[in-house]
């Protein structure tokens, strides 16, 4: 019809046609598909496991919550022992140490910058440390307070219909 049609403005068609609602959707596909409603037992089981969205919500949230503080703590530790081994240690080797190893440098471990075999152990450290598996637990755990509140609006509103 369309097609053969020229000088139609699409735009002001698409325009004319009403808003598409959920509830005229489901009125829609009902009509199309005979949907049958749901029985008493469905709709117990539909509540209760809405409640029990509900509680492991509160859980997941607090748990959320004491992840997200455990990562800024451990955070904040990896980069302090980071600061501490890479600075503090090769001070106190070159400042309390050097007195004590009568000139044999070779015992001082951090401050030895030339062997290359050293400098890769400390880095390998310094990134093992730069790895936060608390972090990653709280990326989970908001994925799935996600999840939850998703299917909590999924649910309500199969309710209100």
């Amino acid at each position: 019809m369309f097609i053969r049609q020229t000088g139609v403005d699409f735009k002001s068609l698409v325009r004319q046609l009403p808003p598409e609602t959920v509830k005229s959707l489901i009125v829609r596909l009902r009509k199309s598909h005979e949907v049958e409603e749901p029985c008493k037992e469905d709709k117990k089981a539909v509540t209760s496991f809405f409640r029990h969205l509900k509680e492991n919500y509160k859980v997941l949230n607090e748990s959320q919550q004491v992840m997200k503080n455990l990562a800024v703590n451990q955070s904040n530790f990896n980069k302090q022992h980071i600061i501490f081994t890479t600075y503090l240690l090769k001070e106190y080797e070159e400042q309390c140490l050097v007195e004590y190893i009568q000139e044999d440098f070779q015992k001082l471990i951090f401050s030895q910058n030339g062997e290359e075999e050293h400098r890769q152990s400390i880095m390998q450290m310094h990134q093992m440390k730069r790895h936060n598996s608390f972090y990653h637990i709280y990326i989970k755990i908001k994925e799935e307070l996600q999840e939850i509140i998703s299917m909590q609006l999924c649910i309500q509103q199969l309710f209100n219909y």
